[in-house]
């Protein structure tokens, strides 16, 4: 049987630095969660470097992992890279304003959860423009173009 899931605890800046040695290669592992840990800016950095190679994760939960705002800089930069992910939940994480930066390059293909919601949509200068969240059943882009989502 081929692993796909895992859930790791007790997780510092050194656990991440390892584990992202192991992302880097990894072809199998669709979905990890590192909810509630102690990763904080260095371990997301070491993260954010396996995520712009890694090919198979669709899931990853850094949740109320003490993610600042160097963090969420490295996480973003990689999720221009990355073309699998597809699941992201920072909720929980002091990341401030940079969680629009993080939003901007990654909503439109990928849920992103954060302040315990589903944050899926067109992002435009730290805007949310999907209007089917906003409940008016149409999404558009800031240009007015429509989209389907």
């Amino acid at each position: 049987p081929t692993l796909t899931e895992i859930s790791l605890e007790n997780i510092d800046h050194s656990g991440a630095a390892r584990l992202s040695c192991a992302l880097k290669f990894n072809t199998a592992l669709q979905k990890i969660n590192l909810y509630h840990n102690k990763i904080g800016d260095k371990g997301a950095a070491f993260i954010a470097s396996a995520l712009k190679q890694n090919t198979a994760l669709r899931e990853i939960n850094l949740g109320h992992s003490k993610i600042g705002h160097e963090g969420a800089a490295s996480i973003a930069s990689a999720l221009k890279q990355n073309t699998s992910l597809q699941e992201i939940d920072l909720d929980g994480n002091k990341i401030g304003d940079d969680m629009e930066f993080v939003i901007k390059h990654a909503v439109e293909r990928i849920k992103l959860y954060y302040s315990g919601e589903l944050m899926d949509g067109c992002v435009y200068d730290g805007e949310l423009m999907n209007s089917k969240r906003e409940g008016r059943g149409i999404n558009k882009y800031p240009d007015g173009r429509v989209y389907d989502g």
